[in-house]
């Protein structure tokens, strides 16, 4: 039976951290996966944190069973706007998204994940985030409104059972989900509501 990652649909949490990881020149799928087994959130019954890992596009075909992975994921495609606006692409291979009770815990969780994958990925973003008052983002817009109820999100989220979408069975048993994820100049959103200042950069990735 497929489980999705807890931590995809966790709630609550007021503190976040986000890194997204190039595999290095010349690593093995095999060193990769070894790598990624070995990622572990905070071994406590409370105060820890939540670890979501994803996968680029690129990487998890590389990673994947033949079949493994829909034909409608794709690297972020660049898009340019109105008026000189653009969202460019940045893709990366891995995206690890930690949220949890404090900051020092997701910082801990944070170059924990880091000294686990460092010998094959390199970290190209490393980014504290944090809940803006009620979820809004900083223009003072409340996000996620229209989110599916806890209790139907696993539904709404995930490959359903029977179609193309466990990505590295090997590394994970659970079921898959694919997301995009955007920073912006002057605020990041997640579905989870935190907010950051970082550069501009977008990408897609899946969830194993």
């Amino acid at each position: 039976m497929a489980v999705p990652q807890p931590g995809i649909f966790a709630q609550g949490t007021r503190s976040h951290y986000q890194l997204e990881l190039d595999v290095r020149p010349g690593v093995g799928s095999d060193e990769v996966v070894a790598a990624l087994r070995g990622l572990r959130g905070p071994a406590v019954t409370a105060g820890g944190a939540n670890l979501v890992v994803a996968l680029g596009a690129d990487l998890a075909r590389r990673l994947a069973l033949p079949g493994g992975v829909p034909d409608a994921l794709t690297a972020f495609a660049a898009i340019e706007g109105l008026d000189g606006k653009a969202a460019p692409s940045t893709q990366h291979d891995l995206w690890i998204w930690i949220h949890g009770t404090g900051e020092d815990v997701a910082l801990d969780t944070a170059r924990q994940a880091q000294a686990a994958l460092g010998d094959v990925a390199a970290v190209a973003v490393d980014q504290p985030c944090f809940v803006y008052k009620d979820s809004r983002d900083l223009t003072g817009f409340v996000d996620g409104t229209a989110n599916p109820r806890v209790d139907e999100a696993p539904e709404v989220a995930c490959v359903p059972d029977g179609e193309v979408g466990r990505v590295v069975p090997s590394c994970s048993p659970s079921g898959g989900s694919t997301t995009s994820r955007r920073s912006r100049p002057c605020r990041w959103r997640t579905r989870s509501g935190c907010s950051a200042v970082p550069r501009s950069t977008a990408s897609s990735s899946t969830m194993t």
